[in-house]
């Protein structure tokens, strides 16, 4: 009989239901993203290089910015990053 003093379930669970998915997420796509550009860069393909940087700095902007004012309390801070990001 197998006891299960730490249930798996719950890691993932916790990570769900926290902040921290935000940011498992994103660096699951992150860490792709750089694969991708790694091999681009290895290939020679600066152009589509390029392009992909620029729309997934769009993305990111999008993505994270916007979703973290509509939450975040802190006007000042949300107006300097809308501000610096040109939304």
């Amino acid at each position: 009989m197998v006891v299960e003093v730490f249930p798996l379930w719950w890691i993932g669970y916790w990570i769900i239901r926290s902040w921290l998915l935000p940011i498992v997420l994103f660096s699951a796509i992150f860490v792709w993203f750089l694969a991708i550009i790694f091999l681009l860069w290895v290939h020679g393909y600066a152009i589509v290089q390029m392009r992909l940087v620029y729309w997934f700095g769009r993305l990111f902007v999008h993505l994270f910015i916007k979703n973290f004012c509509d939450r975040e309390r802190s006007v000042i801070f949300c107006e300097f990053l809308l501000v610096e990001a040109q939304l």
